[in-house]
């Protein structure tokens, strides 16, 4: 948008809330407003998405925020929406710590299982032993690989407990309104 200030209203202020503000990253993949966090060793984008009602990382972050706080798969593959109309399969992550970002703290993501990275190494308790494993067929096939995207959309699950966003684009900084948790 052409304003220098864009913020949206989620909900009424409530008097127990603060205004913690982030920084509001250079232009980011898919003209994304995002902030960015280093997580372990990488550079991880996290863009306020209250459109969506879970909070939802790419496979290569989902990766990087359970290898940094620890965690593992704690539900079944489920069709989510990432933009657009476009779903992809995720499962949720159970986080042994939460995941913090300003004055918002998440314990359980949906991380998408395979694109723009992978998620093969979060812990999965519902796996089959491995000399059960051996007796399965094994089927690789070659896909392009595509270069993984470190990206989260923070949904309205992450949200509920906060009344505005706003983006400062001269200032560089994001200013959450929400109530501490």
């Amino acid at each position: 948008l052409p304003s220098p200030i864009v913020e949206f209203q989620l909900r009424a202020v409530r008097e127990d809330e603060a205004s913690v503000t982030v920084p509001l990253g250079s232009r980011y993949a898919w003209w994304l407003a995002t902030t960015p966090k280093t997580i372990g060793k990488k550079r991880v984008h996290f863009a306020f998405a209250p459109q969506f009602k879970d909070t939802v990382a790419s496979a290569a972050a989902g990766a990087a925020i359970v290898r940094d706080l620890g965690g593992s798969f704690s539900g079944v593959p489920q069709p989510v929406e990432i933009s657009y109309g476009v779903r992809r399969l995720a499962r949720e992550v159970t986080l042994a710590r939460p995941l913090v970002i300003g004055n918002i703290s998440i314990d359980k993501i949906l991380v998408r299982t395979r694109d723009y990275g992978s998620a093969e190494s979060i812990a999965d308790p519902s796996e089959i032993a491995p000399e059960a494993a051996a007796k399965d067929i094994l089927v690789k096939g070659r896909r392009r690989t595509m270069p993984p995207s470190y990206v989260v959309y923070v949904g309205a699950d992450a949200l509920k407990g906060c009344s505005s966003i706003r983006y400062d684009k001269s200032a560089a900084l994001i200013t959450l309104s929400c109530r501490p948790e």
